[in-house]
């Protein structure tokens, strides 16, 4: 019997890239307007230079997106003239500016119903490689947990997030159903180990010929009790 329903986030519950895209441009028009000098690299995206270099000589900044764009920043503050004191500190509230920013999300249809039916049965967990926060977001009221690549270490498919989920949720995998929108993080990732799985697929897409299919598949929130019950019996 089904016990647990975990989540991804991002392009699961809503749309990731128009609000990255507005969280952006709230953190360079913060930046133009209280660190002017950095205005030359805003210009000509020497910021994505930055962020370039700095995952070579730091790939592991990849599982940890809150620190790595905090250091951009302050790389980039550095390269424009301020002091590494005053751009440390200039950066941090340069990333909580982008990381409200961020979660300012509009919820695919009927998200938050959704939540709140399956909240009544099953205990929900968030699993993201993102940085977003259900507690942010004025969903923590239907999440037991969440947990990202940068508390966990690594993010999905590596197989330690969903270990970690069934450890706080303690159960077995058979009684967990994850559910998300990427075939390879969400869906094999959490299909090795023999948790039941819920591809998000809004877009009709076909699913790899060479992956064994998800236990399920929906194109909208609105269809995902009726997945979890067929799953459940």
């Amino acid at each position: 019997m089904i016990k647990a329903i975990t989540l991804d986030l991002d392009d699961t519950l809503w749309e990731v890239r128009p609000t990255l895209i507005n969280a952006e441009k709230t953190l360079r028009s913060w930046l133009a307007d209280h660190c002017p000098d950095i205005t030359p690299l805003l210009a000509n995206e020497g910021m994505f230079e930055i962020r370039k270099q700095l995952i070579l000589s730091q790939p592991e900044l990849l599982h940890r997106v809150s620190e790595m764009r905090t250091r951009v920043i302050e790389l980039a503050l550095i390269e424009s003239g301020y002091s590494h004191s005053w751009s440390r500190q200039a950066a941090e509230s340069a990333f909580e500016v982008f990381l409200e920013a961020r979660h300012q999300v509009t919820f695919f249809p009927l998200v938050i119903d959704v939540l709140e039916e399956l909240s009544r049965t099953f205990r929900l967990a968030a699993l993201s490689n993102g940085n977003a926060n259900v507690y942010r977001l004025g969903l923590g009221k239907y999440f037991s947990f969440g947990l990202n690549a940068e508390n966990v270490g690594i993010g999905k498919p590596h197989r330690a997030m969903f270990e970690q989920a069934l450890e706080r949720l303690e159960l077995n995998p058979d009684q967990v159903i994850h559910v998300g929108d990427n075939p390879d993080d969400d869906i094999v990732g959490a299909q090795k180990l023999g948790i039941h799985t819920v591809w998000v697929n809004p877009d009709q897409l076909d699913w790899p010929s060479d992956t064994p299919r998800p236990s399920a598949e929906i194109e909208c929130m609105e269809q995902l009790p009726d997945s979890v019950a067929l799953i459940n019996s």
